[in-house]
């Protein structure tokens, strides 16, 4: 997948996910800092902070976290996530953490199925 319209629509299927989760929605706001979905989308693949696998998977990551994972349903328990989070952190070692929305229990079992280990829980004020 290299088109952006293809790209585009991965990364609405991954906002969307995002927003429906406990948390999700506010995360997803503080992430794009004002900016449209679209305009968020054009800055992360401008700084390489946004990686893809075909149109089954994409991530978003900062300079030392893994900001989100996202499969599509019908490619996930396939090893897509494993091999996504793998090729992040051979091509960026400083990569050390990953964020995990409370109550995502499949995300939280992904890292530590691959060594890491929960080490803090940042309570926020309502917003």
């Amino acid at each position: 997948m290299t088109a952006r319209a293809d790209l585009a629509e991965l990364w609405v299927a991954a906002l969307a996910a995002l927003r429906r989760q406990r948390g999700g929605a506010v995360l997803a706001r503080d992430l794009a800092a004002g900016r449209s979905d679209s305009a968020w989308l054009d800055e992360a693949v401008a700084r390489a902070n946004l990686w893809h696998v075909d149109d089954a998977a994409i991530a978003l990551v900062d300079a030392s976290t893994i900001l989100g994972v996202y499969v599509v349903p019908a490619r996930r328990r396939h090893g897509v996530a494993r091999a996504l989070v793998a090729a992040l952190r051979e091509a960026r070692p400083s990569l050390g953490d990953a964020l995990v929305l409370p109550g995502d229990r499949a995300t939280k079992s992904l890292y530590e199925s691959l060594g890491w280990r929960a080490r803090l829980l940042t309570m926020a004020e309502p917003s």
